[in-house]
């Protein structure tokens, strides 16, 4: 479901040392859980959060989301981009 229109990158903590540019998605781990930026560094402010190690369910409410709502034709990145931000960080936080 996702592409390689977008990236998705997953940092332990919010320095993002090993990838200091933007991603589509980012996962960022601190002390309030498993944060997701969207379109943007894992130094950015998280949209939303997970508790724990409860990330996977989050991505799996984003790629249902792709899924059912995915145009003809449409890269991943530009049906996320149609969902929003705060679209995205909703479904990420859904069914907490």
């Amino acid at each position: 479901l996702f592409d390689a229109s977008l990236t998705l990158h997953i940092s332990g903590c919010a320095k993002g040392c090993a990838h200091p540019g933007p991603a589509v998605l980012a996962l960022v781990g601190d002390e309030n859980g498993a944060g997701l930026v969207v379109d943007g560094t894992a130094k950015a402010l998280p949209a939303g959060y997970r508790p724990g190690y409860d990330a996977a369910r989050g991505i799996g409410c984003i790629l249902a989301a792709v899924r059912a709502q995915r145009l003809q034709g449409e890269t991943a990145a530009a049906c996320l981009t149609r969902l929003g931000a705060a679209g995205i960080a909703e479904l990420y936080r859904r069914n907490q």
